[in-house]
């Protein structure tokens, strides 16, 4: 019994390794993760930090009951920069807790649509202390 459910698992489930990246498929929606997941300003919900790099990690998930995309930047641009510029593209709505250690930015519209950005900077990091941003944008059916 337990080799026919993993027989079944992998006719479901199909894994494709590109670049620095994978991309799993089952039936229920596909995730895709890894370096290269790109994105645009509209998979996100808010526009990209004007001159912030894409950084490491980001995962996309797609289902029958809608979507969640993250993506990491970085800017050589402050902590204060960043909230302030996303402080005025999520509007009214916003909600803004700021730590000793960073800032988190969520937005919703009519329980169909989030955007959360985190804004931190790693000082442990190869980039030097650069101001790090993590954008979550979710959206259901």
């Amino acid at each position: 019994i337990f080799a026919f459910g993993i027989w079944r698992v992998s006719r479901a489930v199909h894994m494709n390794s590109h670049g620095d990246g994978v991309t799993i498929s089952t039936p229920a929606g596909e995730i895709t993760a890894g370096k290269d997941t790109s994105v645009s300003e509209a998979d996100l919900g808010v526009p990209m930090y004007p001159g912030a790099v894409k950084a490491e990690g980001g995962m996309r998930i797609k289902s029958t009951n809608g979507s969640m995309i993250t993506a990491v930047f970085s800017t050589n641009d402050s902590q204060a920069q960043v909230v302030e510029f996303y402080k005025g593209k999520l509007g009214d709505n916003t909600a803004v807790v700021e730590t000793g250690n960073g800032t988190v930015l969520t937005m919703g519209k009519q329980d169909k649509e989030s955007v959360m950005i985190t804004i931190g900077t790693d000082t442990n990091s190869s980039d030097g202390g650069r101001t790090k941003i993590a954008i979550m944008h979710t959206t259901k059916k």
